[in-house]
């Protein structure tokens, strides 16, 4: 898990000078040890709150996740997004690019191994937001039918970032805002090679956004550790 926590960093700092605002939380499971997924996840985002401007953000992240243990998964994203914000300072770029790494857990799930019944999983992770990193915390909770085709969720989503408040077009300052959001959200699967996820992020607090995505997985499953968590 130290290695595990310690390449997480790694890449962040690696891809620091870009964004990340779009976590998809996903199901309440893991995929099995030396299984992994990939997929791709478009998204809209809006924002409305006391301290900002309206204006909406388009993106699209390509992501991953592995099983390095029974339970214990690794997601990393990156991705492009464009930002309509019409008043922007000198510095504000309105194309970027994201990253993040979460370490996700599987902590709990009731029934038997292909009964239906509900799965809990805890994360937590780093990103680069702004040029600046972020941390990120996740409680994800999800019922599924008996044959793991469908699955639908919700948690709690948290993150923790230092940002930078525009004084005028050349002057800034920092501080650290704080973000939560309920995600609720569904996936489908037709086989074991294929998922589509469909999400909405629902935010707690002005500071932050709301969200939409959808999104394609292809996974890739280590058939003699089974389908996971």
């Amino acid at each position: 898990m130290k290695k595990i926590f310690t390449l997480s960093i790694v890449i962040v700092f690696l891809l620091n000078g870009v964004k990340a605002q779009y976590q998809v939380l996903g199901p309440g499971t893991t995929v099995s040890k030396k299984s992994l997924y990939l997929g791709l996840h478009p998204y809209i985002q809006i924002f409305n709150g006391d301290n900002t401007e309206e204006h909406s953000i388009m993106g699209s992240n390509l992501m991953g996740g592995y099983g390095f243990k029974y339970g214990i998964e690794a997601n990393l994203r990156v991705g492009i997004l464009y930002d309509s914000y019409k008043n922007q300072p000198d510095t504000y770029n309105a194309k970027s690019y994201n990253a993040g790494v979460l370490i996700k857990k599987h902590a709990f799930s009731s029934g038997k191994r292909y009964d239906s019944g509900f799965d809990l999983a805890l994360g937590g992770g780093v990103h680069s937001l702004h040029g600046r990193v972020g941390f990120d915390a996740v409680i994800d909770i999800s019922l599924r039918n008996a044959s793991k085709s469908f699955f639908i969720y919700t948690g709690f989503d948290f993150d923790m970032n230092e940002e930078l408040k525009y004084i005028d077009k050349q002057r800034t300052e920092k501080y650290f805002e704080m973000c939560y959001w309920v995600p609720i959200g569904f996936e489908i699967k037709p086989n074991y090679k294929w998922g589509v996820i469909i999400e909405g992020d629902i935010p707690l607090t002005s500071t932050s956004h709301y969200t939409a995505g959808i999104g394609l997985r292809r996974y890739f499953i280590n058939k003699e550790k089974g389908l996971g968590k």
